[in-house]
């Protein structure tokens, strides 16, 4: 490891250490700002009961299907245990345990994504003379992502399992990219008892590796039925239709929390995987297996989120990240004198001018002015707007001033690429 990338990995569990401090100092309606916004957030109604009696609900006692995903809470339990006596405060214990691990799974996971995107970087041509550089601002991009940044806050639901998981999925990509169908196997059974998500890594394999039908079939296969085996055994039935109806009756909350996820890096990454795929044969193996699954892997988890979950738990649909952001990346290097070109004119700083007001102003056109419009509000944003802390229209705005400013950039991109065929 050279010393840059050992300055890169410092600086970016610095930053891990200052969203902690922001979701627990700053952040308003996150469930790391005390021990009993917490025990809330855990525990629900349960909350006011003594202390071990919620967490050990937690642990143990919890409903389908958040019974099964018990690895990540683990880790937090065993920390807690070893630190409990009679006479500790079990909820402050359990606090500082579940931070602790929050962050130590959020920290493997920025450093595997690192050098995950080291390796993709390196062998892209574009992208190589810098792939140190724009594998430390790919992991600026993960960080800064809504679903990391403002993770804890309500409704999102991060926990330190949400985290591993990322990390595992990583773990199986970088073990299919590197043809070791072994390791993505043993790593994919045990994410399952993470979270059942983690399942798109065998799907990955069995879309984009070259192996026989059989082996493909065998390897993809094998965690699908330990994932089923082990939910068979603790079979508890639970809808899970809910959360699309959630999505459905709540459509401008919808489509708010959707674009959160990933925010501009949407139009980058789409933009990028629409380039790289034409030249698939000069990009190298792994590239060209990534933008085979790009498409699925993005459709599968869209329609599972939409119809099986909540898209206002953003957290679930962040796990393509593995494919968005270095698609986004690559897209912008290839494309930096177009950018460069864009900046430099008077009329793009026109807009971004007038891109200002007219976002100031839609922030200040959805503030209610009296309780019944507070009312009409919650009736069609839901969280998005508020309850239980929601308020995510103090952060939306931001960020979808970013995607409105890189709009002219695309139009010139697609501009230019029209020019150039006629």
């Amino acid at each position: 490891m050279t010393k840059i990338e050992l300055l890169f990995l410092t600086i970016l569990i610095a930053l891990i250490a200052l969203i902690f401090y922001f979701n627990i100092h700053l952040l308003s309606g996150s469930s790391l700002q005390h021990p009993l916004a917490l025990a809330y957030e855990l525990a629900g109604n349960s909350f006011n009961e003594p202390s071990r009696q919620w967490i050990n609900q937690w642990m143990w006692e919890q409903g389908s299907p958040f019974k099964f995903r018990i690895l990540g809470k683990l880790p937090v339990w065993l920390t807690y245990q070893a630190f409990d006596s009679p006479t500790a405060d079990a909820a402050l214990i359990f606090y500082n345990s579940f931070i602790f691990w929050g962050f130590v799974w959020m920290s493997a996971t920025l450093i595997t994504l690192y050098f995950y995107l080291k390796m993709l970087f390196k062998a892209l041509p574009s992208t190589q003379p810098h792939h140190l550089t724009l594998s430390f601002i790919g992991c600026l991009l993960f960080l800064t992502a809504p679903p990391i940044l403002a993770g804890f806050k309500f409704p999102v639901h991060t926990a330190p399992n949400d985290l591993l998981g990322y990390f595992l999925i990583l773990l199986g990509v970088i073990m299919i990219l590197k043809n070791k169908p072994i390791a993505m196997c043993i790593i994919a059974s045990i994410a399952v008892f993470c979270r059942e998500t983690t399942l798109i890594v065998p799907f990955l394999y069995l879309i984009t590796s070259r192996d026989t039908l059989k082996n493909r079939a065998f390897f993809s296969l094998f965690p699908v039925v330990v994932w089923v085996c082990y939910r068979v055994v603790g079979w508890e039935h639970y809808s899970a239709s809910s959360g699309a109806q959630h999505n459905f009756e709540y459509p401008y909350e919808t489509m708010a929390f959707l674009f959160l996820v990933f925010g501009f890096l949407w139009i980058f990454s789409i933009m990028g995987f629409l380039e790289l795929r034409k030249t698939l044969g000069a990009n190298g193996d792994m590239w060209n297996m990534l933008a085979k699954a790009f498409p699925w892997i993005i459709a599968l988890v869209l329609c599972i989120n939409l119809f099986l979950a909540r898209i206002r738990e953003i957290r679930i649909s962040f796990i393509i990240f593995f494919l968005i952001i270095p698609f986004a990346v690559a897209w912008v290097v290839k494309n930096t004198q177009t950018i460069k070109k864009t900046f430099q004119n008077k009329w793009f700083w026109l807009y971004i001018l007038v891109t200002t007001f007219i976002v100031i102003r839609f922030r200040i056109l959805m503030m209610p002015i009296s309780s019944q419009e507070h009312l009409q509000y919650l009736s069609k944003w839901a969280h998005f707007y508020d309850g239980f802390g929601g308020g995510w229209l103090n952060i939306f705005p931001f960020y979808l001033f970013i995607a409105l400013i890189t709009i002219p950039i695309i139009i010139i991109k697609l501009g230019n690429r029209f020019t150039r065929k006629r």
